[in-house]
């Protein structure tokens, strides 16, 4: 039996991680990084075409930081829609993994494509939840603005904090819990092979008993990440600005945008693999202690599980003659 087969504590879930990750590297790096040029089209194309982060003009601050909000939240998800094409092959290569099998990065990424018109609904339908529960945060801070309008507000600055630090606090919550309870949907309809609603009931289902693992999680990479993210954004522009003032190298302004964001895509590739690798042994965690699958497993790498060949038909006994007939 393969010794990663067994329950695991999240702190031997996470080192497992790390060690698929340092094994697998340059082939989850490959996959997602389809991803990460997609969105950084989208990312040049609104920097030099339409121009959606900048297209509030108000002089408000408090506006522009709701629509720069707004923006990130359409990104953020457009991300997440783009990568339900490239999420199968990292779940291909951990269970791969896990199991003691290889497959190249062709064969994983031949086999997402065949399946992915079922993957981009598995994908939308995800989206679809976060961006409901991001709905319902919206409409409680328009009602709770209306109700305060109607009653009159004693104190305008303090009211208008709680309108939107709580449906914020309400939206987060229930986001991080349909993350939760859905993020194992995309190993039960890769390795299982099941259609996107199935898979998200199975994922449901599956999930109840990690789901505050899988959140702690989420948040941890997530800050680590961006924390991450901001410092090496932080040194690229601070690099550009010394060419650029210290030693008079002149550039396009252009130049001053697409750093950044080819920093972006470099770093997006590199770490966008993570969080679904852990999900995938979540998935492998979660079936061994639910469903005895490290037994299975050994059993069928032993032969075991085969279907029993069925007995050779007998031939039917020759007709018996009476003696009767013999003394005759």
């Amino acid at each position: 039996m393969n010794a990663s087969l067994r329950p695991m504590a999240l702190g031997e879930i996470f080192d497992r991680t790390l060690n698929i990750y340092r094994a697998s590297f340059w082939r989850l790096v490959i996959a997602w990084s389809l991803v990460a040029v997609a969105m950084a089209a989208v990312l040049l194309g609104d920097v030099f075409g339409f121009h959606l982060s900048t297209a509030m003009n108000s002089r408000n601050q408090g506006q522009r930081l709701l629509w720069s909000l707004l923006v990130g939240l359409i990104y953020f998800h457009l991300g997440a829609l783009l990568s339900s094409f490239v999420v199968p092959a990292v779940v291909l290569h951990t269970s791969d993994a896990v199991l003691g099998r290889r497959r190249s990065g062709r064969q994983a990424l031949a086999e997402c494509f065949r399946r992915c018109l079922r993957f981009a609904w598995l994908g939308f339908l995800r989206v679809a939840f976060a961006v409901a529960a991001e709905v319902a945060g919206f409409a409680l801070v328009v009602a709770l603005f209306a109700i305060s309008s109607a009653l009159g507000s004693p104190n305008p600055r303090g009211w208008n904090a709680f309108f939107i630090l709580m449906p914020l606090f309400v939206a987060v919550a229930a986001f991080l819990w349909l993350v939760a309870c859905t993020s194992l949907a995309f190993p039960v309809s890769v390795l299982e092979d099941r259609p996107a609603w199935t898979s998200i009931r199975r994922g449901w289902t599956m999930s109840r008993g990690s789901r505050w693992r899988i959140i702690f999680a989420w948040l941890s990479l997530f800050a680590a990440f961006s924390i991450s993210l901001g410092l090496l954004q932080w040194a690229v522009r601070w690099t550009l600005s010394f060419v650029y003032w210290r030693m008079h190298v002149h550039y396009p302004t252009a130049v001053y945008s697409v750093m950044p964001i080819i920093a972006n895509t470099c770093f997006s590739a590199a770490t966008g693999p993570a969080f679904p690798v852990f999900l995938t042994l979540i998935y492998y965690d979660q079936r061994i202690r639910k469903e005895g699958f490290d037994i299975e497993w050994m059993m069928q790498s032993a032969g075991m599980t085969e279907p029993m060949q069925e007995p050779a038909p007998v031939a039917p006994a020759p007709a018996s003659v009476p003696v009767e007939e013999l003394g005759a």
